[in-house]
């Protein structure tokens, strides 16, 4: 089988990678499959110069840097690893919500300017919130779990494709508009479709509490930004934090301005254990499907 490595970490994912069966090649000719992280944007351009390409193991749970028609239209098989990250990401929501809820980056940044102000940092506990998952999957249901012990008032979520029953007897189930007016915190949990892409608009910021906290470790061309950026001026006593972005790396400058939002720069998967298993599930689920079939 002829790889070609084009994951960020070239040497690391390379270890996972010398066996036999395998042959590291630079001639774009001979690639039948190509290892690729969430970094690498595989274009139907960048696609086409692998004229034998049969195979992408995508070392990520996302699939939106791939061009997914070309790869149908083309009989391109993508392996990735969807369960790979999902408790390092619900940790990394659970932080953003626990930090954002107690202003804890505000207070930092003030006392490595030399101040003691501890009266502008009164924060909020969980137990008095009322939180709403928009998207009830798996890391939503692990931030859920998580949570649970911090005794929340109440549990909302927003999922057209569960039943009340499907989602547990803690969790309410609830349509979107009323999540958004009822919600002390929002979490989003949603992949990024056409259907998604900016879901959180004026019209749904305009239904928010004035004082409500919103969360995003999904995708970030979920939130219209510069609608994100008139609610957090208008509303100071409000916040957000951010761990993805609708133009990532190149972020919108404007965001930097906002006294009241948090920004991680796409951390939710950044712990070594999920990296290390977003490798070894996609090899894992491509070996299952293709050497095992190929050998039988």
């Amino acid at each position: 089988m002829n790889i070609q490595i084009l994951h960020k970490n070239r040497d690391l994912v390379s270890t996972y990678f010398q066996e036999a069966k395998y042959q590291v090649t630079q001639n774009n000719q001979e690639v039948e499959t190509i290892v690729s992280g969430g970094t690498n944007e595989l274009s139907k351009e960048q696609l086409q110069l692998y004229p034998n390409l049969r195979n992408i193991i995508h070392c990520c749970n996302g699939t939106n840097t791939i061009d997914i028609n070309f790869c149908k239209q083309n009989n391109i098989q993508i392996f990735n690893s969807p369960t790979a990250n999902i408790n390092a990401t619900a940790e990394h929501t659970v932080a953003l919500i626990l930090s954002t809820l107690r202003k804890i980056t505000q207070a930092n940044k003030s006392m490595k300017q030399g101040n003691w102000n501890r009266d502008q940092y009164f924060g909020k506990e969980i137990n008095e919130c009322q939180i709403g998952f928009i998207g009830f999957g798996r890391i939503a249901r692990l931030v859920n779990q998580k949570l649970s012990n911090f005794n929340p008032k109440k549990i909302l979520a927003y999922d057209p494709f569960l039943t009340q029953e499907q989602m547990g007897e803690n969790t309410t189930k609830v349509e979107l508009t009323e999540l958004f007016k009822e919600a002390d915190i929002i979490s989003l949990h949603l992949p990024l479709l056409e259907s998604t892409r900016h879901m959180i608009s004026k019209d749904q910021f305009d239904l928010m509490k004035t004082e409500s906290i919103l969360v995003n470790c999904s995708r970030g061309g979920i939130i219209d930004e510069s609608a994100l950026i008139g609610f957090l001026n208008k509303n100071q006593a409000a916040a957000a934090a951010l761990d993805v972005f609708e133009n990532e790396p190149n972020v919108n400058q404007k965001l930097f301005e906002l006294p009241n939002l948090t920004l991680t720069p796409h951390l939710g998967s950044m712990s070594k254990k999920a990296q290390l298993r977003m490798i070894t599930e996609a090899k894992e689920n491509f070996e299952a499907k293709i050497l095992n079939t190929n050998s039988s």
